[in-house]
């Protein structure tokens, strides 16, 4: 969606093109729907996938708030800081920060 086309997603990923309609196929396939319109001249996204990219964009405004929290824990001593993660960071991305940040506040 960023880079505007499949040839340029492969450049900014550093993978080679065929992977990353691969990765596109895969994806369409997981989600049900189709992501992109494939036309002579390129690909087009669909309105599935605009609708689907805010969701994504979204994901990643949630994890820069979380390592600002993060960064507000660290910097701050005795506080008690709850957190909010959407169920798919539960268990793969919360359990790495938490222990990231035990061992700066510990100094380990």
């Amino acid at each position: 969606m960023r880079s505007g086309s499949i040839t340029a997603a492969a450049k900014l990923l550093h993978i080679s093109q065929p992977s990353v309609s691969r990765l596109i196929s895969d994806l369409e396939a997981s989600l049900g729907f189709s992501l992109f319109t494939r036309s002579g001249h390129g690909i087009i996204a669909s309105v599935e996938a605009r609708r689907f990219n805010q969701s994504v964009d979204s994901m990643f405004i949630g994890l820069d708030k979380l390592r600002q929290s993060a960064e507000a824990i660290r910097t701050t001593k005795d506080e008690t800081v709850s957190l909010g993660v959407i169920p798919i960071f539960a268990n793969s991305v919360m359990p790495e920060a938490v222990n990231d940040l035990r061992s700066v506040r510990h100094g380990l």
